[in-house]
């Protein structure tokens, strides 16, 4: 194997490694529910979608994704 290739081997290996972001930002967010990002804020400053607020950044949770998702599919979510 040439050292190119094994340094290609690893970056993959590396790659596979890390872990799912525990945080997203309001744009992922938005991206991952498939809707837009004026609507994910909408949802966050209605009380809908839990957020926290590191400094001056809104991130949303990976599990309150997963959390809004399953109450609104179930109805015991917040109504609009």
């Amino acid at each position: 194997m040439t050292k190119g290739a094994r340094l290609h081997t690893d970056h993959r290996e590396q790659e596979k490694a890390q872990p799912e972001p525990l945080v997203f930002s309001v744009r992922e967010a938005a991206l991952a529910l498939g809707i837009g990002k004026d609507l994910c804020y909408e949802l966050i400053y209605r009380g809908e979608l839990p957020h926290l607020r590191l400094s001056t950044r809104i991130v949303v949770p990976r599990k309150a994704l997963f959390d809004f998702l399953e109450a609104s599919c179930t109805g015991t979510g917040p109504r609009r």
